[in-house]
């Protein structure tokens, strides 16, 4: 899907500019940027970016960039479930055991009022609209809100059923 892409590259960049930033170096950030998947359903989308982004931006940089935590959330169990075998298995297949990655099952609003990220993925099943306040409320000043939808309708609330949903 061409929003994952999007959502790789535009975080990638992010990661490259925060890096690169005399601000961070000047502060000692020394912990990793945060991100929030917060409804992974399979975790695919966070996968990607925890794996690609990273790299992209430290090709781009020619430089180290900062570390990346993904924190992949969903309030089903089952989904939350899927993620853990698809992160077990990306570990497995890549060797790579150095991927940052959690995985939480809470309800997206109470986890995003409780927890401040850098990087903020909304792409529910339905409107974005209920999770937008939880999102923008512990959004740091240049932190990265990415908001897709796999129906536009339902994003720009043109079907009001679907929007409701």
């Amino acid at each position: 899907r061409v929003g994952r892409d999007f959502v790789v590259l535009s975080v990638a960049r992010w990661l490259a500019k925060q890096s690169e930033s005399d601000k961070h170096r000047r502060r000692g950030w020394t912990r990793p940027a945060r991100l929030l998947d917060a409804m992974c359903a399979s975790g695919i989308q966070g996968l990607r970016v925890v794996s690609e982004a990273p790299l992209i931006a430290k090709e781009a940089n020619g430089a180290e960039t900062l570390d990346l935590l993904v924190v992949l959330n969903d309030v089903d169990s089952d989904a939350a479930d899927l993620a853990v075998m698809n992160v077990q298995q990306l570990i497995s297949s890549n060797n790579d055991a150095e991927l940052k990655v959690d995985i939480t099952r809470r309800v997206a609003q109470a986890l995003m009022h409780e927890e401040s990220f850098d990087v903020c993925v909304l792409d529910p099943f339905g409107s974005v609209v209920p999770f937008l306040d939880a999102a923008l409320a512990r959004a740091p000043h240049e932190g990265l809100l990415e908001v897709c939808a796999t129906d536009l309708g339902a994003l720009y609330g043109a079907r009001p059923a679907v929007t409701l949903r």
